[in-house]
């Protein structure tokens, strides 16, 4: 499949998938604050003891939900930024080549317009919201294997969901 039949005409098909690509990689670089807030709990859970790191009695990590706080937002800001994308498709039918009229006049596919405005746009923002529930799942996994099973509140669905 071309990306170039699914942007506006006139548009470059590379810098609009790396953008996307971009956008994934800062939804995975802000993801990054999970893990540097669940190492830090982690390390709450030990003490010193003559010398000899040990598992303190009764500590127990915070919560998931606690810890994931805003890691996800990369992803979300990103998904909600196709919005603009698709607002500024629409826009480049109206400068350079003016190809609106060509839009218009293609009554054998009155979707055209449409198609080429909110394909890219939606498809990036299924990629980060996939990317954002991929994330989440690696971080509930790391937060579940990953921890000592003596200090680990009850977990569940509701734990990485955070309800």
């Amino acid at each position: 499949m071309r990306l170039a039949r699914w942007i506006p005409l006139g548009c470059d098909a590379r810098r609009e998938r790396n953008w996307i690509l971009y956008g994934a990689l800062a939804g995975a670089l802000v993801n990054l604050r999970f893990v540097l807030a669940y190492l830090s709990a982690r390390g709450d859970l030990y003490g010193y003891h003559g010398g000899v790191r040990e598992l303190l009695p009764g500590a127990v990590i915070a919560p998931f939900s606690e810890l994931l706080g805003w890691g996800l937002l990369g992803c979300y800001a990103a998904a909600a930024a196709m919005a603009a994308l698709a607002v500024w498709h629409y826009a480049v039918h109206f400068r350079g080549s003016r190809s609106i009229y060509r839009m218009r006049l293609l009554r054998t596919h009155p979707w055209e317009l449409l198609r080429r405005c909110l394909a890219l746009p939606l498809l990036g923002a299924a990629v980060f919201l996939a990317e954002a529930l991929a994330l989440r799942l690696l971080d509930y996994l790391i937060y579940a294997l990953a921890t000592p099973q003596a200090c680990l509140p009850p977990l569940g669905w509701d734990a990485l969901w955070g309800l």
